[in-house]
């Protein structure tokens, strides 16, 4: 009775009461299907809203394969495009090229529901997106010929999609990428 937190209005049926902006990163991570049963119509508005540039979705506790993920595996992809455009974006002192490891290895579990593919991915994204100048979104793939690729899309689900289509497999050759 004494706290209000997104728990407590959950357990006590209390939809309507949730206000989705102030929701932390890791609970609106958590509860995205308890949402999306229990209070549809509101919650997809709240997502609209934050695309539209209306509100916000807390996304910054998270790390990048954590909410790609979401769109992945979860099929939630409008709350993960949603995240990801209110995660923050790092100011570069120098423009990274990320060479993102797709390779059948990387199939590997890092933790829980994440592999290893899906870290490397998230981070690559990430930094090629928030890149600017020459590298802005610029990416090699790791591969027996790596090749440079270019993110196309402004949603994570469009520039995720637009990595997973290129060659991969292969040998991991680091010295071939320089």
């Amino acid at each position: 009775r004494l706290t209000k937190v997104v728990e407590t209005q959950m357990c006590n049926k209390d939809w309507h009461e949730i206000q989705y902006k102030s929701v932390p990163s890791v609970a609106n991570k958590k509860y995205i299907k308890a949402f999306k049963r229990n209070d549809l119509s509101r919650y997809n508005k709240f997502l609209e809203d934050v695309v539209a540039g209306k509100a916000t979705i807390k996304s910054a506790q998270l790390y990048p394969h954590e909410i790609l993920k979401e769109g992945t595996f979860d099929r939630q992809w409008k709350t993960a495009n949603a995240m990801w455009e209110s995660y923050p974006k790092i100011e570069h002192k120098a423009n990274i090229l990320p060479i993102i490891d797709f390779s059948s290895s990387m199939e590997t579990s890092a933790y829980g529901k994440y592999k290893c593919m899906d870290i490397a991915a998230g981070l690559g994204i990430y930094l090629a997106s928030t890149n600017k100048g020459a590298y802005q979104n610029l990416w090699c793939n790791f591969n027996t010929t790596p090749e440079f690729y270019k993110l196309s899309g402004t949603t994570l689900e469009e520039m995720y999609k637009s990595c997973n289509r290129h060659n991969w497999g292969g040998s991991t050759e680091i010295g071939r990428a320089s």
